[in-house]
């Protein structure tokens, strides 16, 4: 009977921790468990992120391995804490965004330059050419509602849109590093490049390039065998990769594109985050965007002191050459308004309405004549 009663109290036992390790289990947050509770406010978010850049960029070791999770860290205090991965730890880049839709890993950053393919306002995002000289430019436009169509045009993969980061305009960390000289438009025609793709490839097609979309780990071996001719993408990477090596040749490129980076969460694991706690992290990756700015800047300084000591010869198009550039990036403008992507065709009169008013002067709309404090007489 003894013997009874204790087996009956073990089974008991086992029972009530295995009920406590479902409870604890129920309530940590969880990118795959698609529940939209919220957490307890002493939840503490533990978050994979997968970036889309290398980690020999300034942009990543300064900026994102180290500056950007002490300041969400300091910002939500330790509420959210952020595990970072250069591009392709985790997944390969070309599938970050459905992997964290799928809960693989809770946050990515990724180029918007990367995504034409599945979202295609990202296009407009990333900034159709010529279009974001300055930060201000940048900022103005996606204060307009870009941000807000956005989110719309992110949401069915089941990510939340955050933010977009963008860099210090007009100069660029990108560049084409080539093997042959490119002097002017003229010498690009035929020139095989290795691009992102999307507008990017759409621009430097029409400038004479034959563009081919290779992921960054293979541009040395192409370069090598002759697949391509030239490169466009970070200079610091591509010095990471010993590419400078076989490139006697740089061009840099005038508004290409200008939001590098946009922060995203997985929707399941947002919605468990609480209201407060949510309009924190917002705020304090909005916070991030001139620490960006400023660390994007420090790698074109990089970059040039790049060029410099391995004796790449800068390559300078005329300006006329330029404004053909420019009348080109015009001309993709046309395929955005009448695209059948209706966040993209919203997006582009956002872009369209801006560039009026900029040119015209005409950014803010006159304020309305202050009512009289007098009755008129009668």
């Amino acid at each position: 009977m003894k013997g009874k009663r204790v087996s009956v109290l073990v089974v008991s036992m086992v029972l009530v921790l295995a009920f406590l390790g479902l409870l604890v289990t129920a309530c940590q947050p969880s990118a795959k468990a698609g529940s939209s509770a919220v957490a307890p406010a002493a939840t503490v978010f533990k978050w994979r992120v997968q970036v889309h850049l290398g980690p020999a960029e300034s942009r990543y070791s300064v900026g994102f391995n180290d500056a950007f999770p002490k300041l969400i860290s300091e910002r939500t205090n330790g509420r959210i804490q952020l595990q970072i991965f250069p591009a392709g730890a985790l997944v390969q880049p070309q599938d970050q965004l459905t992997s964290l839709g799928q809960g693989v890993f809770e946050m990515m950053i990724d180029s918007p330059s990367y995504l034409g393919g599945q979202v295609p306002v990202s296009a407009i995002e990333w900034g159709p050419p010529s279009v974001y000289k300055t930060v201000y430019d940048a900022q103005f436009i996606f204060n307009k509602g870009l941000d807000s169509l956005l989110r719309q045009a992110y949401a069915p993969f089941n990510v939340y849109y955050v933010t977009s980061l963008w860099g210090s305009m007009p100069e660029a960390v990108a560049g084409i590093l080539s093997k042959k000289p490119i002097p002017n438009m003229a010498a690009a025609k035929g020139l095989l490049i290795r691009s992102p793709g999307g507008v990017g490839s759409d621009w430097f097609k029409l400038m004479g390039f034959v563009p081919t979309a290779l992921p960054l780990t293979e541009i040395y071996t192409a370069l090598s065998l002759g697949t391509i001719d030239a490169a466009w993408t970070s200079i610091e990477s591509m010095d990471s990769m010993g590419i400078t090596g076989l490139t006697p040749y740089a061009l840099e490129t005038p508004a290409v594109g200008g939001v590098d980076s946009n922060i995203m969460v997985n929707a399941d694991i947002w919605k468990t985050v609480p209201p407060d706690l949510q309009q924190t992290f917002i705020a304090a990756c909005k916070e991030y965007g001139p620490t960006h700015t400023n660390i994007q800047y420090s790698g074109y300084v990089h970059a040039q002191a790049i060029l410099k000591a391995k004796k790449i010869q800068k390559q300078i198009w005329p300006d006329a050459d330029w404004a053909q550039a420019e009348k080109y990036a015009q001309q993709l403008w046309t395929q955005y308004d009448n695209s059948s992507d209706k966040n993209t065709v919203q997006a582009i009169k956002i872009v369209r309405d801006y560039v009026a008013a900029k040119d015209t002067g005409i950014l803010f709309p006159a304020a309305a004549p202050a009512p009289s404090a007098t009755a008129p007489a009668k």
